[in-house]
């Protein structure tokens, strides 16, 4: 039995992550650094993150210059911002540099090339690993720090070996919220977070009912999906070529051998879910795999025809079940919550240069 060089490749590739992935660090890094190193990831992801949403919205020429100029009230209060060239922690060193390269291209809008993407997707996972280690870390007996290291403790703590198995402790919607201020109060201290605050109503005054949606739907995004930026593709940004060549790999393989190279196919689903959520409960793994398992199935169930005709909506249905939000209290913001997450996306630092761009892509409308 042959397999398309495709599908192997997906196996390796995804497999190599665990070889090659941290497995515990004796390097001490002092606390002011490693806060530090902390914020310039996260600023990193948002970075790249603010750029998609922004060429994706499809903001009329008006709307990009009300909205840099709501930028460049936050950009007046000259907050610091990480630089992304200083020393860093080991581990961070490959991820910092690939996300540094992507967001070059994204500024430009370059065509990203296959290398970088796989490259972004390992990296992100890598950066997955790294951030349930610190959880797990700060979970250890005697552990006591303040500010970012309350909850991410310093590769001196980091757990020896694999921690595929080993769980973070649960959290609260409550605690939910206070993370993710907590996470832009890294960036934007005090003063920023509070001007994004008071800016948040006009974000939101200034955005059509189409774009709010999209906002409301948006997550931190690395690499823009292709079709973001058509209105009419609203939520559709899962249906790519890619998902749909995973369904027919899976359907093309005969009953006899499909016991035999399932786990091959759930490899990549495990680790999108683990990157997507560092240290999730194995319970709730189960149960979003379980669900996978399901629509899998049901493609291997359809004639050709009936493939064809549902191909999209069962990359819909995938994109439903690896869905998180209901396990980190997204369902659950309050509409004013919602308006500050888009102001931050739509206001972060450099975004008066992005909306440059779009001014001159829209001409004189």
């Amino acid at each position: 039995m042959k397999l398309k060089l495709s599908i192997l490749f997906l196996f390796i590739f995804f497999t190599s992550i665990s070889i090659h992935s941290v497995k515990g660090q004796d390097i001490h890094v002092d606390n002011k650094a490693w806060e530090y190193q902390l914020n310039e990831m996260n600023y990193l992801v948002i970075r790249a993150s603010s750029i998609n949403i922004i060429y994706g919205l499809y903001l009329t020429r008006k709307q990009a210059e009300e909205l840099k100029s709501l930028a460049k009230k936050i950009e007046s209060l000259k907050l610091p911002v990480p630089d992304t060239k200083g020393n860093t922690f080991a581990g961070f060193v490959d991820i910092r540099k690939t996300y540094v390269t992507l967001i070059e291209y994204l500024k430009k809008q370059k065509p990203i090339p296959d290398s970088l993407k796989n490259q972004v997707l390992k990296m992100r996972i890598l950066e997955s690993e790294i951030i349930k280690r610190t959880l797990l870390g700060a979970q250890k007996p005697g552990y006591k720090r303040k500010n970012c290291m309350e909850c991410h403790a310093p590769p001196d703590y980091f757990p020896k070996g694999d921690i595929s198995n080993k769980e973070t402790k649960a959290i609260s919607k409550k605690e939910r919220k206070e993370i993710d201020l907590a996470h832009v109060k890294g960036l934007f201290h005090e003063e920023g977070t509070n001007k994004l605050w008071e800016l948040k109503s006009d974000v939101d005054n200034i955005l059509t009912n189409g774009q709010k949606y999209m906002l409301k739907s948006f997550r931190c995004c690395l690499l823009p999906p292709s079709n973001l930026s058509d209105p009419a593709n609203i939520g559709q940004a899962f249906v790519t070529d890619e998902w749909i060549e995973y369904f027919i790999e899976i359907r093309k393989l005969p009953e006899e051998y499909w016991k035999d190279y399932k786990q091959l196919f759930i490899i990549p689903i495990e680790d999108i879910i683990e990157a997507t959520l560092p240290g999730i409960k194995q319970k709730y793994k189960k149960e979003i795999l379980k669900k996978v398992d399901m629509i899998i199935e049901e493609s291997r169930k359809m004639d050709r025809i009936d493939f064809e005709l549902q191909k999209e909506s069962l990359c819909l249905k995938l994109k439903d079940e690896l869905n998180v939000d209901f396990l980190i209290g997204e369902t659950d913001r309050e509409k004013e919550e919602r308006q500050f997450i888009a102001a931050m996306f739509l206001l972060f630092f450099g975004s008066p240069d992005i909306y440059d761009e779009v001014i001159k892509q829209t001409g004189q409308e």
